[in-house]
């Protein structure tokens, strides 16, 4: 079992690191088995919280709307975890975001927020119990809570499942390491999506559907990257314009 480590949760406005952005990042730093640091915030995406992410969460759009955009926060955060291995329920999900945020701002501020040659180390606390559970057994992390008996008071809030990973952690550990091969750190990767910006024409066409649709044109619409624009070309289609011809 290692001693020193840390363990890492987020919460996003969905499933996909190039679309979605971070809201909440939690964090502890162990310390010879022991919590010894922590590391809360919640973060301003710069879009809408979706509605059924507001109800798993219960993070609002009126709670972020004043907190600190990921470019203001994110150094301080690559800082806290250092070198350490990290630790997290389903960790390549939530570290595929850490580094789309790394890129996205390295990209648009032209600076380097840690080392090039940097490899990270982690321990996926997910992958270990479907590989020693009981297959009957639910593998998430609020049920896995119930099954050992671990506090958990405030499920899909960051630093509280980041906490609660630890404990998790320590009970497989305690009854699997020794027989299972899965508990070193192994390296991971991520290549980040690149962005794309739209067309001229691409524009032109979405403010075609603009017009048609006699809404107001978003102020943000140069800012789009060409996933962005064509969504929103799509949800714009969905809700008010089915078969309009463009």
């Amino acid at each position: 079992m290692l001693k020193n480590y840390v363990v890492m949760d987020m919460e996003m406005t969905g499933l996909s690191s190039f679309r979605d952005k971070i809201i909440e990042i939690g964090a502890v730093k162990v310390c010879e088995g022991e919590i010894k640091y922590e590391y809360a915030t919640l973060v301003n995406p710069n879009i809408m919280i979706p509605e059924r992410i507001v109800e798993i969460t219960g993070i609002t759009n009126e709670m972020v709307k004043d907190k600190p955009y990921i470019n203001e926060i994110f150094k301080n955060f690559l800082d806290f975890i250092g070198d350490d291995v990290i630790i997290g329920h389903n960790l390549k999900f939530d570290f595929s975001f850490l580094m789309q945020a790394k890129y996205d701002i390295e990209t648009a501020e032209k600076v380097t927020l840690c080392a090039k040659q940097k490899k990270w180390y982690g321990i996926d606390t997910l992958k270990i119990a479907r590989k020693c559970l009981d297959k009957d057994l639910s593998k998430r992390l609020e049920d896995l809570c119930v099954h050992y008996h671990i506090c958990d008071s405030h499920h899909h809030r960051a630093l509280n499942d980041a906490v609660v990973t630890k404990y998790v952690y320590e009970k497989l550990c305690e009854k699997f390491e020794t027989v299972e091969n899965i508990f070193l750190p192994e390296q991971y990767t991520y290549k980040p999506k690149k962005e794309r910006m739209p067309s001229k024409k691409e524009i032109e066409r979405v403010q075609r559907i603009i017009t048609r649709l006699n809404i107001k044109q978003p102020e943000d619409i140069y800012r789009m990257n060409q996933s962005d624009l064509s969504r929103y070309a799509d949800r714009l289609l969905s809700f008010y314009g089915n078969g309009i011809v463009i």
